[in-house]
Order: structure tokens, then sequence, then C-alpha cells
């Protein structure tokens, strides 16, 4: 629709870029696995076809999806059991 001045176009959404350095950094310092978050990243920035193909408050649950997803993987796969054998 040019009629009301408005225009939709694909951006690039910087989103997936701390969750790539996040893991890159955990793995410098080696203080836990980045696999996850960096899986993360990666689907997150598949996600961003979703802002332009829906809108824009559909990509952002996507997103707060996919990181609390990770984080409570990541999470779950860090913490030992606290069951003695």
């Amino acid at each position: 629709m040019r009629g009301n001045g408005l225009r939709r176009r694909p951006t690039h959404h910087p989103f997936p870029l701390p969750l790539a350095g996040s893991a890159a950094f955990r793995h410098a310092l080696r203080i836990g696995p980045g696999r996850y978050r960096l899986t993360a990243a990666v689907v997150a920035l598949a996600a961003s076809w979703t802002g332009v193909t829906l809108s824009v408050a559909a990509e952002m649950a996507l997103l707060t999806l996919i990181v609390a997803a990770a984080l409570a993987v990541e999470r779950r796969a860090v913490v030992p059991d606290s069951v003695d054998a």
C-alpha cells in the first residue's frame, strides 16, 4: 500500500547477534556450553522471516519463546542431579 505512505520491506534483524556473541564468549572462557545459545541464534535468524511475512508482534513472541526455551534447556543441562547414588 503506497497510498498512505507506508511501505513494508524486509529489514535486517540484529537479534541473533547477542546470542551468538554470548555463545562465543562462554566458549572462549570455558564457562559453560554455548551450543544451546548458538542453536537459538540460528533459529532466531530463521524466525526473522516471521516479522516479514506475518507481523512484528508474532516475531517478538516467537523470539521470546526461542530464548526462553534455549535458557531452560541450558539450565537443565548444566544443573547436576542432586540424587546421590
